[in-house]
């Protein structure tokens, strides 16, 4: 339910080592013929340190092709400190620590900066092949990591410049895409779209084409531009799916176009299932079929449980599998192993790892060693735990690497893949319908094994932030004012679609001294501003002004936030499911407006459990008019909080789904006792 991760920078990967996967943005080939000696402007006067210099740096990049950039990095060091102005060591330094940065060894941001600096170096020395090379990195960095959108904007229009009249060794089409990368994730869609264009012009990618023709934005400007997009994005399918389109590896992808489609609110079982077509013709291979599944009959006395994501790391996704992996792996029947392509680990993962009998980690981009490495457990289940947010599960999803395949509600809409047989929902969500999903679907007991990680890791501010002093301390931080009665809605920006506009605006209206806190979304700060003209055309100036936008949020400043906050209102039609949890951990209301899709129901289901149902509004009128009392009547606010407080323990502690999902996964392994479960 988060936004999805994007390979802005994805390369392929060649026996001859032209093409490595390093994920640092640059083109490959150019820096295989660049790398190997020093160029003409960066040799020593003196022949003895030249030839020093070149073994240096050829060491430097043998390290590198052997996937140790550790060891390349402090190669190139020593290449640096023979010849600091060597614009060829001095950009195999910067590609080596991007590399050093993102195997998660070591603190990256250090790194980063000082890839930067080699970086600066190699434009200032280097040579009209290097330049175009090195702005692109910086570039990278700014968009990536630091989030520098001017920065990154300036080096990717001077990679372009740069090398627009220079024979490039291979057609640099990197800038271009990079180009449309920056603009897509900042906002700037038509710009976006153009360079991705200009990028498929000068060298064919069909993975882009399908991306850059499927682009969906974060933020429409009104109802009917959704529907626009929509249909705009059906058009194309449809196009696409007539073309001669050919991907080699779908893993490689910006991304799944198909993501933002399940934030308008509506069915999309036909559009996931022509999605799902057009990338099996495209790469036929992706139909792969582990050989165990050819013979399989029957598991053996214990069952063989996968489980895999590339969010095993501190993200929602592993918060709602911990529990029951903690709970298999109290069951001797079964066997759990999890295949993470996650490519840095941290407290959550090592966490992940004390629950399940093996943990294998699976190499991010690459499809044929993650199937081979799955395929090779021989398992009787692999439950995906999202699919539709990362190219790489999403390929996965295409081969029958067991006998059963699951998907979870990692991310809570259809996969449209033939392959994911069921799709696992829940009894507490009360769905009445389940015509929007091209899996058979499986109903367990319970509200999610979410709850469960708020009781083995509680998620609270600082206590202290709470006192009437502290607290009004940060509300000043934020330009909160002190004495107003704070409304919340802390979501990606692109579940705030404009079906809330105007609930929002008649929330403000009937509480005058409200005011609204949004957050911009990681690593920008533009995407808020096309949020904000929207607003523009459904509310007055006095009434806008109360609208708080909140910059990007650290994990510890989003925690602490709360504190400053007195009700959250739910986003609609896509709710929220972790983001209420948060809420709940802090004793806050969260008012919500269920819809008929799953992704609009899981707060319903804590508020059922919480002992709260007068917060489930059944239209905006009523959402409007519980937010109003909430804000108006101190004894009923209160009188909600006194029922979180009490009921809160029950739900961290429920066991239900858990339990229920152990006997589920028993009866798809063993074909009995289905219809427990089936909808």
């Amino acid at each position: 339910m988060t936004r999805p991760v994007v390979r802005g920078n994805r390369k392929s990967k060649t026996t001859n080592n032209k093409k490595l996967i390093i994920g640092v943005g640059v083109c490959i080939a150019v820096i295989a013929l660049i790398l190997i000696l020093p160029t003409s402007n960066s040799g020593s006067s003196a022949a003895a340190d030249s030839t020093e210099l070149r073994s240096r740096v050829r060491t430097a990049r043998q390290f590198f092709d052997n996937n140790e950039p550790k060891k390349a990095v402090e190669a190139y060091r020593q290449a640096v400190q023979l010849k600091k102005t060597s614009s060829a060591a001095n950009l195999g330094l910067g590609i080596a620590l991007e590399a050093l940065a993102k195997t998660g060894t070591e603190d990256p941001m250090p790194l980063y900066h000082e890839a930067i600096e080699a970086y600066n170096i190699a434009l200032q020395y280097g040579s009209t092949t290097e330049i175009p090379v090195a702005h692109n990195n910086v570039g990278n960095i700014l968009r990536e990591r630091i989030g520098n959108f001017t920065g990154a904007l300036y080096h990717f229009k001077a990679a372009i410049e740069t090398s627009s009249n220079v024979r490039m060794p291979v057609p640099f089409f990197y800038p271009y895409k990079n180009l449309g990368t920056l603009m897509e994730k900042n906002g700037y869609m038509e710009e976006a779209i153009a360079n991705f264009e200009k990028a498929i012009e000068i060298e064919r990618n069909d993975g882009l084409k399908v991306y850059a023709r499927l682009l969906l934005p974060y933020v429409y400007k009104s109802e009917e531009d959704m529907h626009k997009w929509r249909r705009t994005y059906a058009e194309n399918l449809d196009n696409l799916l007539n073309d001669d389109i050919k991907i080699d590896n779908p893993a490689f992808m910006e991304g799944v176009p198909q993501y933002y489609l399940s934030y308008h609110g509506q069915s999309n079982v036909e559009l996931a299932t022509k999605y799902a077509q057009l990338i099996r013709k495209a790469c036929p291979t992706i139909d792969f079929v582990a050989p165990h599944v050819r013979t399989y009959k029957k598991p053996a006395k214990t069952i063989k449980i996968g489980f895999v994501s590339y969010y095993f790391r501190d993200h929602s996704v592993s918060k709602m599998v911990a529990g029951l992996l903690r709970r298999l792996r109290e069951n001797n029947r079964f066997h759990v192993t999890l295949f993470s392509s996650a490519v840095r680990d941290d407290d959550t993962t090592k966490f992940l790892q004390m629950n399940v009998n093996e943990f294998v980690k699976i190499p991010v981009n690459d499809l044929g060693s993650m199937r081979n490495i799955i395929a090779m457990r021989q398992l009787d289940i692999l439950v995906f735990a999202e699919i539709g947010m990362d190219p790489n599960n999403y390929a996965l999803a295409h081969a029958r690497l067991a006998p059963v395949q699951l998907a979870m509600h990692g991310h809570a809409d259809t996969t449209g893949v033939p392959n994911i047989d069921y799709y696992v929902t829940y009894a507490g969500f009360d769905e009445r319908s389940f015509s929007h999903y091209s899996e058979r679907v499986l109903r367990v007991e319970g509200h999610t094994m979410l709850p469960l990680w708020y009781d083995m890791r509680p998620f609270v501010a600082d206590k202290k932030l709470w006192a009437d002093d502290e607290r009004a301390n940060l509300r000043r931080t934020y330009n909160i004012p002190e004495d107003a009665f704070v409304f919340a809605c802390l979501q990606t920006l692109f579940k705030i679609t404009p079906n809330m506009d105007a609930t929002m605006r008649e929330i403000l209206q009937k509480n005058p001294k409200a005011v609204l806190l949004l957050k911009e979304l990681p690593m920008t700060d533009k995407v808020g501003q096309f949020l904000l003209a929207r607003l523009k055309n459904t509310m007055d100036e006095e009434t806008l002004k109360r609208v708080i936008f909140l910059p990007p949020l650290n994990d510890n400043d989003y925690k602490n936030i709360f504190a400053a906050v007195d009700v959250i209102l739910d986003s609609f039609p896509f709710g929220g499911h972790t983001s209420s949890m948060d809420a709940f951990s802090n004793n806050l209301p969260v008012v919500t407006l269920p819809t008929e899709l799953l992704s609009g129901r899981c707060t319903l289901g804590f508020l059922h459990m919480l002992g709260a149902d007068d917060l489930i509004a059944k239209n905006e009128q009523q959402f409007v008019a519980i937010a109003t009392k909430l804000a108006t009547d101190p004894d009923y606010l209160a009188d909600v909080k006194r029922r979180l407080k009490q009921n809160w323990p029950s739900l961290i502690k429920d066991q239900t789904s858990v339990k229920s999902w152990e006997k589920m996964l028993v009866a798809v392994a063993t074909n009995s006792n289905l219809h427990n479960f089936l909808v």
